[in-house]
């Protein structure tokens, strides 16, 4: 499956496509809710409120760290049509599928830079949640976000490219 994303700037654009595919081939596995591109983050968000968000870093060719940033609404809305449940999640477990999300997002996105030539490893996801927090990355590099709108809510994805 694929998904139309376009217009990163800093010279990511030829992540616009891997990036897309990658989190098109998640929801289409695993996640019968609708996803729609809804445009390039001009500037990373510095705070964080009531959200789930994990972060995986990478080696290889590339240096650096992929990204998952969504509301608690849409984190549970996940939760409950990845498991075709009626009943809400526990924190945890949410937080745990979020997680489980990122995982798989990054190895589409590490298969994706594969094919484009480019090795990787990525590293097991660190998970953060709650209703006011901030997320630093290391400084330096380049930096890119896409969101996506699913179920009335958006998802941030952000890709940091290290020097």
């Amino acid at each position: 499956m694929s998904l139309a994303i376009s217009g990163s700037s800093h010279g990511f654009s030829r992540f616009d496509a891997i990036v897309g595919d990658a989190l098109a081939d998640l929801f289409a596995g695993m996640i019968p809710l609708p996803l729609e591109p809804a445009g390039c983050a001009e500037a990373r968000p510095e705070d964080f409120s009531d959200c789930y968000s994990a972060l995986i870093g990478f080696v290889g060719d590339l240096r650096g760290m992929v990204g998952m940033h969504c509301d608690a609404c849409l984190a549970q809305a996940c939760f409950q049509a990845m498991l075709g449940l009626d009943e809400k999640g526990s924190p945890e477990e949410v937080r745990d599928l979020v997680g489980e999300m990122a995982n798989i997002l990054a190895g589409g996105i590490k298969s994706g830079l594969l094919q484009a030539g480019d090795a990787i490893d990525i590293a097991v996801p660190q998970l953060f949640s709650g209703r006011g927090y901030q997320v630093h990355l290391p400084a330096g590099g380049s930096w890119a976000g896409w969101y996506f709108q699913v179920n009335g809510s958006r998802m941030l994805v952000e890709l940091k490219l290290l020097d």
